[in-house]
């Protein structure tokens, strides 16, 4: 995808204010780096971003985090994949031990917040 015209089109949903900016920051960088062309959106509960897909708007990229207030992650992520939806979902999670419903949804790898060796934007490399 190096040097690619396309828009990449990403969706940030976490109720951490601070780790959507984190992220969001994390993605244009890398998307500089590579040369890539990308669109963000933010939302701060799973049940925002699934009624903005229902609305008909399209996710390439979906980083969404597992323990949210109202539609959590892992529920969210089932909504979308029952829509037929094939945006590639990344979770994003302070917890390193989740349940096995967390990956039944066609996912890619976690990336855990807390985690400082790289392998966060190890993920975020990964998934353009």
């Amino acid at each position: 995808m190096q040097g690619n015209t396309q828009m990449i089109n990403i969706a940030i949903c976490d109720d951490d204010v601070a780790m959507t900016a984190t992220i969001e920051k994390m993605l244009y960088v890398i998307a500089k780096e590579q040369n890539i062309k990308i669109s963000s959106a933010v939302f701060f509960d799973g049940s925002t971003l699934v009624a903005n897909i229902r609305q008909g708007v399209c996710y390439d990229l979906i980083y969404l985090d597992i323990e949210m207030h109202n539609v959590n992650g892992i529920n969210a992520a089932e909504l979308i994949r029952n829509m037929e939806i094939p945006a590639l979902i990344i979770y994003v999670s302070s917890y390193e031990k989740i349940s096995e419903r967390a990956v039944q949804y066609r996912t890619f790898p976690i990336s855990f917040k807390t985690d400082n060796t790289g392998r966060f934007s190890g993920g975020i490399h990964g998934s353009i």
